[in-house]
């Protein structure tokens, strides 16, 4: 599509979580979905359709419509589609949450559309984000299946468990469906069952028999399928087209340096891309190791810093 000025703009828009101590990693796993841009704070304009329940940060989004750096502007844009609907509704977005004139704005918008506003029951949904940096007009679309969140109720939590919006956007930046993920350290089996969600050959290991135990038993809960080994993940054989592994924090099971570099040494020989999440600066030994750097962050969630690392081995 193209605004009144000529200018050429993604077909898509998507609105992403922005919480400081996760953007980073929200703006990559959109970036990388949507073949796409950050185009504001908290909003990624892309390529490709992501159905946002099936992402780790993206909160909503759909077809982008029209665009404009003030209420004028997009209103005018609005208007020259002539853009019309029946029983339609358009919620606001304010970025920040406290923005005002969201309300006006939104008002002027629905004016702009022809057709019939149903504020109760719509047919259609717009979404109109309002920000310093602008504004977008976006149909929403199908938001896609959110059933993996139910993981979070599951039968055998660890407290040290990775969280599961964390673990899904790790996996959506270095898996694809079809694709086989291995967790050499599975815990209660988080990563084993998201892989399982996306559509994976999901593989788990852990050197603790409870904790393969733990993972079966959880996975079986929601009638996912992975294969859960007991397993030293320093000496582990099985190949994968990904690595996604959740590594002990130190917090109640003490772990060497001279374990990380074993596991670190042995990763590499098991799959062409490796994700590790860790509480450790390991990009010393992950050069020393020869691995590639494809992108790093660091990520705060309640109170507790990661180091996620996506790496060509």
């Amino acid at each position: 599509m193209r605004t009144a000025d000529g200018l050429n703009v993604l077909p898509y828009a998507y609105i992403i979580d922005r919480n400081e101590g996760l953007q980073p990693l929200a703006e990559a796993e959109a970036c990388h979905l949507a073949d796409g841009v950050v185009a504001a704070p908290g909003v990624v304009e892309g390529r490709r359709v992501v159905r946002s329940a099936e992402t780790g940060f993206v909160r909503s989004g759909g077809k982008l419509l029209a665009k404009g750096k003030t209420l004028e502007e997009i209103c005018e844009n609005i208007a020259a589609l002539g853009l019309t609907a029946h029983r339609f509704r358009v919620a606001s977005e304010p970025i920040p949450r406290k923005r005002t004139g969201a309300h006006r704005a939104v008002r002027a918008v629905a004016h702009c559309i022809g057709g019939t506003a149903d504020l109760r029951d719509p047919l259609e949904e717009f979404l109109l984000v309002v920000s310093d940096a602008g504004f977008w007009l976006i149909r929403l679309s199908e938001p896609g299946d959110s059933k993996w969140l139910a993981f979070v109720d599951r039968p055998h939590p660890f407290c040290n468990a990775l969280p599961l919006s964390v673990g899904r956007a790790v996996l959506n930046l270095v898996a694809k469906p079809g694709d086989t993920v291995y967790d050499p350290c599975c815990g209660s089996g988080t990563i084993p069952f998201l892989a399982d969600r996306m559509g994976c050959t999901a593989l788990g290991g852990d050197l603790s028999w409870r904790a393969v135990l733990y993972a079966r038993c959880n996975l079986s809960a929601f009638g996912a399928q992975a294969e859960i080994l007991r397993e030293d993940a320093a000496e582990a054989t099985r190949t994968a087209d990904c690595i996604v592994a959740n590594l002990p924090y130190n917090l109640y099971c003490p772990v060497q340096d001279e374990t990380i570099r074993a596991l670190l040494a042995r990763f590499r020989h098991l799959a062409p891309r490796v994700a590790l999440v860790t509480s450790q600066d390991l990009a010393p030994l992950l050069n020393e190791f020869g691995y590639g750097m494809a992108a790093q962050f660091v990520v705060t969630r309640h109170h507790f810093q990661r180091r996620i690392y996506l790496l060509r081995s």
